[in-house]
C-alpha cells in the first residue's frame, strides 16, 4: 500500500509515509482512519521522502479538499512534512495554501527535525 501509517495515541502522534504513485482514495482511507481513531488534534509526520510527488495540480486541490472535509469543524493538530526535493516542498506548499484549517505546519528534509519540531510542541516522545 502506497500509504502506511501509525497512531500512538500515548504520544498523540500520527506518523504517515508514502510510496510512489498515491491516490487520492488511498489518502481518503488514511483520513478516515486518522478520523475514526480520534487522532485529528494529534501531531502529524508526513514522509514524503519515497513519494515522488509528481502529480498535477488538480489532484493536489482534490487532496486539499478532502482534508478540508475531514477537517471540517474540528481542532487538528500541528503537521511535520518530510519533503526532501524542491519539487516536493513546491507541491506541499501549494497544498498548505489550499487547506483552510488553521495548525502550525512546517516542511522539513529530515524525519529527525520533524519529529524534533513536534517534540517541542509536545507530540511525540
Amino acid at each position: 500500500m502506497p500509504v502506511s501509517y501509525s497512531i500512538s495515541h500515548a504520544h498523540r502522534l500520527v506518523v504517515a509515509s508514502g510510496q510512489g504513485e498515491i491516490s487520492v482514495t488511498e489518502v481518503q482511507q488514511a483520513l478516515m482512519a486518522i478520523v475514526k481513531e480520534n487522532a485529528v488534534p494529534y501531531g502529524k509526520l508526513l514522509d514524503m521522502t519515497y513519494a515522488p510527488l509528481a502529480m498535477r495540480s488538480a489532484n493536489i486541490r482534490l487532496f486539499a479538499e478532502r482534508v478540508n472535509e475531514f477537517n471540517r469543524g474540528k481542532t487538528v493538530g500541528p503537521l511535520a512534512v518530510v519533503a526532501p526535493s524542491e519539487l516536493a516542498r513546491e507541491m506541499i506548499t501549494l497544498f498548505d495554501s489550499l487547506v483552510e484549517t488553521e495548525r502550525p505546519m512546517k516542511i522539513f528534509t529530515s524525519q529527525a527535525d520533524a519529529r524534533a519540531w513536534l517534540a517541542s510542541l509536545g507530540y511525540g516522545p
